[in-house]
């Protein structure tokens, strides 16, 4: 918790902390955006396929997952997002109209010194993220991999990916929707590869360089 609150004091020194905050429910939010129908919902599920005794599985979490969309107004409107694509291949499975965006980091990104990145690390750590369609099965390229999977997203970390990865994505069908550039400078640098959309913590800061 300690380390979170350091990571939110650095990225957004605008923000406070709230003790016992309560989070709200899938179905009062899609209660919220009942009267918004050009609205989307985007959803990121979390697992950790390396540590199954402390996380979900994708199997147990699309399980308790799909009937909950099953039955809501968002489900066209919904977008489901996750690092594990198993568990988006299964909520695809299960609900073959969800929309599915299939989110990447490169592994020098996650390791404090990207020069120091173990050898397992630089080789093996993306493979369970990738379940049935690891893109060195289709020459290396995650876009290619993705559209293999049935995704409707890419969703990249915005300092892994240049315009010719974006145009590589729109040629086959995939929207790119990048994430983690917070500054002005950050967000400039992902508009400028002609990604479709920007997560991030400082919207008002995108809308200015529209």
């Amino acid at each position: 918790r300690q380390r979170q609150m350091c990571i939110r004091d650095r990225h957004y020194p605008q923000r406070g902390f709230k003790e016992n905050e309560v989070i709200a429910t899938y179905e009062q939010i899609v209660a919220l955006m009942a009267d918004q129908p050009s609205t989307e919902l985007w959803f990121e599920a979390k697992t950790n396929p390396y540590n199954l005794t402390h996380t979900t599985s994708a199997v147990d979490y699309v399980n308790q997952l799909v009937p909950a969309l099953m039955g809501s107004k968002m489900l066209k409107r919904t977008v489901l997002i996750a690092f594990d694509w198993a568990l988006l291949r299964l909520a695809k499975e299960a609900l073959p109209s969800i929309q599915t965006g299939f989110l990447t980091i490169h592994p020098k990104w996650m390791a404090r010194d990207p020069s120091n990145v173990p050898q397992q690390f630089k080789h093996e750590s993306q493979v369970l993220l990738y379940d049935r369609y690891n893109p060195i099965d289709y020459s290396g390229s995650i876009p290619q991999a993705v559209k293999a999977a049935g995704g409707t997203y890419w969703s990249p970390y915005f300092q892994d990916i240049c315009q010719e990865d974006v145009d590589e994505a729109h040629q086959l069908g995939i929207m790119v929707s990048t994430w983690g550039a917070d500054s002005d400078k950050e967000i400039s640098q992902a508009l400028a590869t002609g990604v479709d959309s920007i997560t991030t913590g400082y919207v008002d800061r995108v809308y200015n360089q529209l």
